[in-house]
């Protein structure tokens, strides 16, 4: 089998080899480099910090930073408002809570004499002995004795068949009283 040689046509600086580089079989011709974009950067030049200028910027330039005094007094009474609305909400709604948790505590107390009474054959407007005679009725607080009212009311029970009653009663919004 004979090898054919490169063939070089004329005027395309490309050289032809059969069935190497695809169908046409051209390749590129090699050129050599220019080393002239391999440069390296030019040196650094250094300059001693006494010798540079001062570059030390205008304080008419600068912007101002930190808050005036006027929009530190726009912040504060913004807050001042929001308190002042808010408080009272939260006054109510404690006197609130406070009558609900009352009133939770005297239909308990109610609950608890009409146990008594089932219990030791009493009748209605018979005496009872408040506290004594409903404590083994019910859950006591930490101090071992009945819930008290959360406002520090009192709380009475004399009768069976009566409502019990708290001493804060109507005297106070909501009132502290058995529906």
């Amino acid at each position: 089998m004979m090898s054919c040689p490169p063939k070089i046509l004329p005027g395309r600086n490309q050289i032809r080899q059969p069935a190497l580089y695809g169908i046409s079989g051209l390749r590129p011709a090699i050129r050599e480099r220019d080393p002239s974009h391999y440069s390296n950067p030019p040196d650094a030049s250094f300059t001693p910090l006494s010798e540079r200028p001062n570059k030390v910027k205008a304080t008419s330039n600068l912007i101002p930073a930190g808050f005036t005094l006027v929009e530190i007094m726009i912040v504060v009474a913004i807050i001042g408002l929001l308190a002042a609305i808010a408080i009272p909400n939260f006054a109510h709604a404690r006197a609130v809570a406070q009558a609900r948790a009352c009133i939770n505590n005297l239909s308990k107390i109610d609950a608890v004499a009409c146990q008594f009474a089932l219990e030791n054959g009493r009748k209605n407007g018979d005496a009872i002995n408040y506290p004594n005679d409903l404590t083994p009725y019910l859950r006591l607080n930490r101090a071992g004795g009945i819930p008290g009212c959360p406002a520090g009311g009192l709380y009475s029970e004399n009768l069976v068949g009566a409502s019990p009653t708290c001493s804060l009663g109507e005297t106070v919004t909501p009132a502290h009283v058995l529906p």
